[in-house]
């Protein structure tokens, strides 16, 4: 198996393990509350983060505001839910982001084809940063690794990526959990 293909296998396996994880702390989350107990409230937090990392550093599908409704289900505090998933969500971006700009369009190819790539670094030339902006305050994944590739500017990374996804984070935990 080639490293694409691995690659790519890697990040559909991920895909499919975080959104049965979603579903089913959805689900059975009385049941993960009495069987955690004290300890979800202790490694909650963390396990959002590591989430939200995972899920912004490695391209694919998800949305780390899938932890939001997780954590709302599982009963985990507003703040440790903001804090942890915010602080995942942005380490996540600056470090695909700063490998996307180290490592260039070869290494964003291992898991965006070169057709996508393209039609990114086009939109971004057409309509400027507004699409980074778009899919960065929506639910939608935005890729870090092929925004670093496109050489988009750490200045516009930040403001049109990194901050609006926080402010959409924040106010996301703030409607959900205000049900």
């Amino acid at each position: 198996m080639n490293k694409k293909k691995l690659l790519l296998t890697i990040t559909v396996l991920f895909a499919i393990a975080f959104t049965t994880i979603f579903v089913l702390s959805i689900i059975y989350s009385s049941e993960i509350e009495v069987l955690l107990g004290a300890n979800l409230q202790s490694y909650g937090g963390t396990i959002l983060f590591l989430l939200s990392l995972l899920i912004e550093f490695i391209p694919n599908y998800l949305s780390p505001h899938l932890g939001i409704l997780n954590a709302y289900a599982l009963n985990l505090n507003l703040d440790t839910t903001i804090a942890f998933i915010l602080l995942g969500s942005v380490t996540g971006s600056l470090l695909g982001f700063e490998l996307g700009k180290v490592y260039g369009v070869k290494l964003a190819d291992n898991f965006v084809s070169i057709k996508r790539i393209n039609q990114i670094e086009k939109a971004l030339n057409d309509k400027g940063r507004w699409g980074v902006l778009m899919a960065s305050v929506s639910p939608i994944p935005y890729f870090p690794i092929v925004l670093g590739s496109v050489k988009l500017s750490w200045k516009n990374f930040i403001i049109f990526g990194v901050l609006p996804r926080s402010i959409g984070i924040i106010l996301l935990s703030w409607i959900v959990f205000s049900f």
